[in-house]
C-alpha cells in the first residue's frame, strides 16, 4: 500500500508549482525534458475535469485537523481510521462492512483519485498501463532494487533500510549538481566548460563590437560617411527578433544544441568578416551577429540556472562575467597584430573562426554532463519519493528545512 499511496501523493507539489491560467511545459520539461503541456490551471483539472474528487464520496473527518488528531469516516462502508500525527489505524465497527456502499463511495473515490493523477502520469498521453514504482511519465528507474524494496515481502524496516541504501549509492556515485556546495557546482565540469565556451563567445563579442569602426573603415565605409556603422548599430538591437528562435531551439533540441546555435552563428558571422570585402555583404553578418549575441546571452544563462541551485546561480553569473572579462584583456595583443598588418583585420578574424570549431566539441561535454545530471536529478528524486512519508502525516516544518514553500491549494 505505501507505493501505492506516495504514487497518489507525489505529483501535487509539481502540480501546484505549475499552475498557471493557461498551458504550460514549464515543469514538464524541467522534469522530463519532454515538450508537452499541463492543462490551465492543472490542481483544478485534476479535480473538475479529469476526474470526480470534486463529488462528495461521503467521506467525513471528525476531530481537530489542525491538530492532526481525527477520525476518517468513508461514508457507510463502516470503514474508518483514526489518525494522532503519525500513527493511523483502522478503527473497529460493531456495524458489519457494508460492501454496497463500498462500491459507490470507496471505489468511486479511488477511481476519482486515478483519473485525477492521470494528469501527470498520463501527461505525454501514451500511457495504457501505470507503473506505481514511477514518479513520472516514462522515468526509467535504473535501481532495479527500488522495485525490489516494495514488491518483496519484507518487513517495513527492511524496505526503508532497502531504500536508503539505495539512495546512498545513487548519491556516492554522482551526486547532481544543484545539490552540491556552492564551490562544488562552480568547480563542476558543466559549469567550467560552459564558463570557457562563454568566455571565448565574449572576447568574440567585445572585439566585434570595439573594432566594428576601424574594421569597416578598412573596408571603405568612410567613402560612404560611415553609413555601413550607422547600419550595424542600427541593427543590433534586432537581437530581440531571435528569441522565438532560441526559444524553439531550447525546447525542442535542448540546450547542447542551444549552445551548438550559439557556435554555428559566431562561426557563420566570422566567416562572412573572412570571406568578403563587399560591405553590402556586412550587412549580412551585422544580422547574424544580433542573432548570436541573443543566443549567447539566453541560452548560456538559461542552461546554466538548468543545473545550479538557486542561491548559486547569481554567484556563478558573476564569475562567468568577471572570468569573460578578464580574459577580453586578449584583445589587446589583437590590437598591436592589427597596427603591424596596417590595419588589416584578416588574420585577427581568422583566428576567431578558427578557435570557434573548439567549441563545437566544447559544447558537445556541455550536453553529455547535462544528461548525466538531468538522470541522476530524475533518479534522486524518484528514490527520496519513494522514502518520504506521506503526505498527512509530513510536517510543514520540514518544508520549511528543505527550503521548499509549500504551495497553496
Amino acid at each position: 500500500a505505501a507505493p501505492l499511496l506516495q504514487w497518489a501523493q507525489g505529483i501535487w507539489f509539481d502540480l501546484a508549482e505549475g499552475s498557471f491560467p493557461y498551458p504550460s511545459s514549464y515543469i514538464p520539461f524541467a522534469l522530463l525534458h519532454k515538450k508537452v503541456n499541463l492543462p490551465a490551471w492543472p490542481m483544478q483539472a485534476a479535480c473538475w475535469n479529469a476526474s470526480q474528487l470534486y463529488k462528495d464520496w461521503g467521506v467525513r473527518f471528525h476531530g481537530d485537523i489542525h491538530d492532526v488528531r481525527y477520525r476518517i469516516d468513508y461514508g457507510d462502508s463502516g470503514i474508518s481510521l483514526d489518525v494522532d500525527w503519525d500513527s493511523v489505524t483502522h478503527v473497529g465497527s460493531d456495524r458489519p462492512t457494508n460492501f454496497s456502499r463500498v462500491s459507490e463511495d470507496v471505489v468511486g473515490l479511488l477511481t476519482s483519485v486515478r483519473d485525477a493523477v492521470s494528469i501527470w502520469y498520463n501527461i505525454t498521453r501514451d500511457v495504457y498501463c501505470y507503473n506505481v514504482s514511477q514518479v513520472a511519465p516514462n522515468i526509467k528507474l535504473s535501481k532495479p532494487s527500488m522495485t525490489t524494496a516494495f514488491s518483496q515481502p519484507k518487513a517495513a524496516a527492511a524496505a526503508a533500510t532497502t531504500t536508503t541504501t539505495t539512495s546512498a549509492t545513487v548519491e556516492a556515485r554522482y551526486t547532481p549538481i544543484s545539490r552540491r556546495s556552492l564551490q562544488g557546482q562552480l568547480k563542476s565540469q558543466a559549469f567550467i566548460l560552459l564558463c570557457t565556451l562563454f568566455s571565448f563567445h565574449m572576447i568574440s563579442n567585445v572585439w566585434t563590437l570595439t573594432t566594428a569602426r576601424d574594421f569597416l573603415k578598412s573596408l571603405g565605409d568612410d567613402d560612404y560617411g560611415n553609413r555601413y556603422l550607422s547600419i550595424f548599430t542600427l541593427m543590433t538591437p534586432l537581437s530581440l527578433v531571435a528569441l522565438p528562435f532560441q526559444d524553439v531551439a531550447i525546447h525542442k533540441f535542448g540546450f547542447a544544441w542551444g549552445l551548438q546555435g550559439v557556435n554555428f552563428l559566431g562561426l557563420t558571422h566570422g566567416i562572412i568578416k573572412v570571406a568578403s570585402t563587399n560591405l553590402n555583404v556586412q550587412i549580412l553578418g551585422f544580422l547574424v551577429f544580433s542573432f548570436f549575441r541573443c543566443f549567447l546571452f539566453s541560452v548560456v544563462f538559461s542552461c546554466l540556472a538548468s543545473f545550479t541551485s538557486s542561491h548559486a546561480t547569481g554567484r556563478a553569473v558573476g564569475v562567468m562575467y568577471v572570468t569573460a572579462g578578464a580574459a577580453s584583456f586578449l584583445n589587446i595583443g589583437l590590437t598591436y597584430l592589427i597596427e603591424k598588418l596596417n590595419g588589416n583585420f584578416f588574420i585577427p578574424n581568422l583566428i576567431f573562426v578558427v578557435l570557434t570549431t573548439p567549441m563545437i566539441y566544447i559544447a558537445y561535454l556541455i550536453g553529455k554532463a547535462l544528461d548525466c545530471d538531468v538522470r541522476a536529478k530524475e533518479e534522486l528524486h524518484a528514490l527520496e519519493s519513494f522514502s518520504a512519508p506521506a503526505a498527512s502525516t509530513y510536517p510543514a516544518e520540514q518544508d520549511a528545512e528543505d527550503g521548499n514553500v509549500a504551495p497553496a491549494t
